[in-house]
């Protein structure tokens, strides 16, 4: 083997083990790392082909695989790279705003000005009251240790504020009548979540089935609420981690679900290459702007963040 093809065997190894390592942090870290994946796969193709050029007899059938590999991940990420649509998106308010799930009353208010889209956490308390919460993450309670409503109330929350009640979503929406609701819950069954929550809704007059985007976990869910009346549904997958084919299979047929709320990872693996056909696709959560723009121009209409853009 002369000194070309040796130097070349070095370079193309190099080159495609980064390459690996990249496409690996691609689907563990940051999407934008396919950009990187890229340049080291053209290199190691370089190396392959230089290598093709100055070996010897059956020596060049040792840049076929590299060459090939690097060829396929190549072509693969230029077609994850590619943009589909420009860089808006419209932002949905994680948790009600402020980081740490902390679904705050006053920071509700504070991040719904302007804003039509806001996610809330709801759960029930130990004495059956309905409340915005994610897991009873502070004060020292969880889902198996749930405060009453009274200790709730007094749980002294990460930057001074207090925990909502869902009552207070209802004066929310009074106060900001272009905002709409995006509903999530850890309960395990979250149609009495619905039902308080219409409930509440009626007594404060206001029309939730048309206010409230109610998050589906599964299948399941959908035939669930079949005969309830909301206007429109969101699926977010992190439960049932369906299979693209699934979610076009469980949901592709139904018009009430328009969009389906995928993690960042599993935006990688199921909505690359052309999203879910009919459906909208939102993202959660990112609080990088520029990484925001990143899924909104490969497809994502909705980004879910923290603290807002």
């Amino acid at each position: 083997m002369n000194k070309k093809a040796k130097w070349s065997v070095c370079i193309g190894a190099a080159a495609l083990l980064a390459a690996i390592a990249m496409e690996v942090c691609l689907f563990k870290a940051d999407p934008r790392y396919a950009w990187a994946a890229f340049a080291l796969e053209f290199v190691a193709a370089a190396a392959a082909v230089l290598f093709l050029a100055s070996a010897s007899g059956r020596l060049k059938w040792a840049a076929v695989f590299p060459l090939a590999a690097s060829l396929v991940c190549a072509v693969w990420n230029i077609v994850f790279l590619a943009p589909v649509k420009g860089a808006n998106f419209t932002e949905v308010i994680h948790a009600a705003g402020g980081g740490q799930y902390l679904n705050s009353y006053e920071l509700a208010r504070e991040y719904a000005a302007g804003r039509e889209y806001m996610e809330i956490d709801f759960a029930f308390t130990a004495d059956g009251a309905l409340v915005c919460s994610h897991l009873f993450e502070y004060g020292g309670y969880s889902m198996q240790n749930k405060p009453t409503f009274e200790q709730f109330q007094n749980i002294n929350f990460p930057g001074g504020v207090k925990g909502a009640s869902a009552a207070q979503v209802m004066d929310l929406l009074h106060e900001f009548p272009d905002l709409r609701i995006v509903f999530d819950t850890k309960e395990e069954n979250s149609l009495p979540v619905i039902n308080e929550l219409l409930r509440l809704a009626e007594a404060a007059d206001i029309d939730l089935y048309s206010r409230m985007i109610v998050q589906l976990y599964s299948a399941e869910d959908l035939k669930a609420l079949d005969g309830v009346p909301f206007r429109e549904y969101w699926f977010t997958n992190y439960k049932a981690n369906y299979s693209r084919r699934q979610i076009e299979r469980y949901f592709g047929g139904d018009e009430r679900v328009t969009t389906i709320v995928l993690s960042e990872r599993n935006w990688v693996r199921k909505a690359y290459a052309g999203g879910v056909r009919g459906k909208k696709i939102a993202v959660h959560t990112v609080n990088d702007l520029r990484l925001a723009e990143f899924y909104a121009r490969r497809g994502a209409d909705f980004v879910y963040c923290d603290y807002g853009f």
